[in-house]
């Protein structure tokens, strides 16, 4: 091995059928488990969307509710990806300006904001009560879904870089 081979624990690992669905489950696991929760525990879904401003309280918390568990569902099943993807990076857009008014704050409170709204992942819990979403997050979900809507044969070799390159 040159070091610009994939290892073969790595090649395993990827042609391995149930690889794409356990990635995407726990790519998604942030929005389906908030998703139950609403389900489960509906006063607080409505009561999450009074805490945030959002009126009316029931349509937004029943919309969220729609978008977390369809999109996911939707991803999961491997239909209309571009679709759910779009729909959970624009459901996690709006959030994140909804959830993280960092521009309201000052000092110290306020580059803490901002460091979590930038920095901050879909399905990681930040610091400092932080709800992993942000433009980052954004970023990296539509990236994903939307370059692996059907996982091709070996697609860690789906653009030729220096190091998958086939000599």
């Amino acid at each position: 091995m040159t070091g610009h081979e994939t290892p073969r624990f790595v090649t395993a690992i990827l042609d391995w059928p149930p690889t794409w669905f356990v990635v995407r489950l726990a790519l998604l696991s942030a929005y389906l488990i908030g998703g139950v929760a609403k389900l489960g525990n509906w006063p607080s879904a409505v009561a999450e969307q009074v805490h945030f401003g959002v009126h009316p309280p029931e349509l937004t918390a029943a919309l969220t509710l729609l978008v977390e568990l369809v999109g996911s569902v939707l991803i999961l099943w491997g239909r209309f990806v571009w679709l759910a993807a779009g729909a959970l990076g624009v459901f996690t857009l709006l959030t994140a300006f909804i959830a993280s008014p960092f521009w309201a704050l000052q000092g110290q409170a306020r580059f803490i904001a901002t460091n979590d709204f930038l920095a901050s992942r879909p399905g990681c819990r930040v610091r400092d009560g932080g709800d992993g979403r942000g433009p980052a997050a954004l970023r990296c979900a539509a990236r994903f879904f939307w370059q692996h809507s059907s996982p091709p044969a070996q697609p860690w070799r789906s653009r030729a870089t220096p190091g998958n390159r086939r000599r």
